[in-house]
């Protein structure tokens, strides 16, 4: 007998250190926040024990900050019930947007603020949701509009990192499979967590009430429109504030397994692709 699923749990990571040198941008977490984590995972079990499910199915993104976060809340999930279950898999498709790989100069030091980094996050939002509305501009690249438009980057990346293009593909992917999957976690009676970071984080969130004001005609959604509609709802929510650390959101599970929602994911996969 199927155990149907109403919603999918949303997880931010917990805060990680700021230690570019060493880690570069997969840093582990800071110190002091295993409780936090083990709090939320005994929460999570509660919930779902009285939900009728018999384990949670946790989904993390490959980065160290996730994955650690993942493992914690396991342990708390774990705490006091031998009979519930969890599994854990790695999903390196929720994982944040990949921010090239950085050079430093020599007086920089680790832990503190790198400006060069703030700048790029600067560029890249102004590139990518700009004027231009450039979805295949790479994170720290130098060169935009076939031409040197930003040589100071230069001296930041030795490689630049993935455009939104890559991630939003990568994060509609994720949905369509997880739509396709809700079956299987009904027939085993398993709550499925993902653990992820702020963009997607906030990505899935807005990709629920989108869908919703579709539903209800509110709404169009052009093909190649879903990107720039999302960062739309965003803003107008959280007026650019990053999602909390350890914050969780819950999306309807309708949402991800409805024919139409699927349909659009997937046009706007190809359409992407083409760009």
């Amino acid at each position: 007998m199927l155990h149907k699923i109403e919603g999918i749990t949303v997880i931010r990571h917990l805060r990680d250190t700021d230690d570019l040198v060493n880690h570069g941008t997969d840093n582990p977490l800071e110190k002091g926040q295993d409780q936090i984590a083990f709090n939320l995972g005994c929460k999570l079990r509660e919930e779902s024990v009285n939900e009728g499910y018999r384990g949670i199915f946790l989904i993390s993104s490959p980065k160290t900050r996730a994955t650690e976060t993942t493992n914690i809340l396991r342990q708390g999930i774990s705490q006091g019930n031998i009979s519930f279950k969890t599994r854990m898999v790695v999903n390196p498709d929720i994982r944040e947007l990949d921010q090239g790989q950085l050079k430093f100069p020599e007086c920089y030091k680790s832990g503190t603020r790198f400006e060069p980094l703030k700048n790029a996050w600067k560029i890249f939002w102004a590139e990518t949701f700009g004027e231009n509305h450039d979805l295949t501009y790479k994170f720290g690249d130098s060169v935009a509009q076939g031409r040197l438009k930003y040589p100071e980057l230069l001296d930041t990346f030795e490689i630049p990192g993935e455009c939104y293009k890559e991630q939003a593909i990568r994060l509609y992917t994720a949905a369509l499979k997880l739509g396709n999957d809700i079956k299987q976690f009904e027939r085993v009676k398993f709550k499925p967590i993902i653990i992820t970071h702020g963009a997607p984080f906030a990505i899935y969130r807005e990709l629920d009430v989108i869908a919703n004001d579709f539903e209800k005609g509110l709404i169009d959604i052009p093909v190649g429109g879903l990107v720039q509609l999302s960062w739309d709802y965003y803003n107008k929510r959280t007026e650019n504030k990053q999602p909390e650390y350890g914050q969780s959101s819950t999306i309807p599970a309708t949402f991800l397994n409805k024919q139409k929602t699927q349909e659009i994911l997937v046009r706007e996969i190809d359409y992407l692709n083409r760009l």
